[in-house]
């Protein structure tokens, strides 16, 4: 017979204590790797929730509980040896009988450092480079209405795979933002 996991909630409830010490906010349901929070969507938004409220959110939460110490390595299902992580963060930890190794990976994880190296090497992927001084720039066509409205008009929602709804890639923004600066380049040249 299949040994059932505990809750997200019972996770939680074992793991309070150092969430408190890491700085995750118990109302804000997130991953307790790289801290990625689902923008929001299952926070509670009231400051005096109960306990049974906040244990609600963090169940409803698509967090997935990952084994510190994976079964087929003699890992329990106990509370003590589960993580809520994103599925992200899941596929990517590591899989060994070392509690401290898990957790040592698990202090270097940030969803915000993880996307800017992605943009990095998706930016060389469309050869495309941006200075210091061209930030500035950059982001403010980023949020321009012309720009939004052209890539609204050339991009599209792509199917996660993991089962997680759907998004524009990242490599769609990147794609075509370089692409805007070439054609915006070229009728500048003209």
């Amino acid at each position: 017979m299949r040994e059932t996991l505990p809750s997200k909630s019972v996770i939680f409830l074992h793991w309070k204590d150092w969430l408190d010490q890491n700085g995750l906010d118990w109302g804000e349901p997130s991953c307790w790797a790289c801290e990625y929070g689902f923008n929001g969507k299952y926070d509670v938004n009231n400051h005096k929730a109960s306990i049974e409220d906040i244990c609600k959110a963090w169940n409803k939460s698509p967090l997935q509980r990952c084994h510190i110490i994976p079964k087929s390595l003699g890992g329990s299902n106990e509370p003590a040896n589960l993580f809520l992580m994103c599925s992200e963060c899941h596929d990517l930890a590591p899989n060994t009988t070392f509690p401290d190794l898990f957790m040592r990976w698990v202090s270097k994880q940030n969803y915000f450092v993880r996307r800017a190296k992605e943009v990095q090497e998706l930016m060389e992927t469309f050869d495309f480079k941006v200075t210091h001084e061209e930030a500035a720039e950059f982001h403010q066509t980023l949020v321009s209405k012309d720009y939004l409205k052209w890539f609204m008009e050339n991009s599209g929602l792509h199917w996660n795979q993991r089962g997680l709804g759907n998004k524009v890639t990242t490599s769609t923004h990147v794609g075509l933002y370089c692409k805007y600066l070439e054609m915006k380049k070229g009728k500048n040249d003209t």
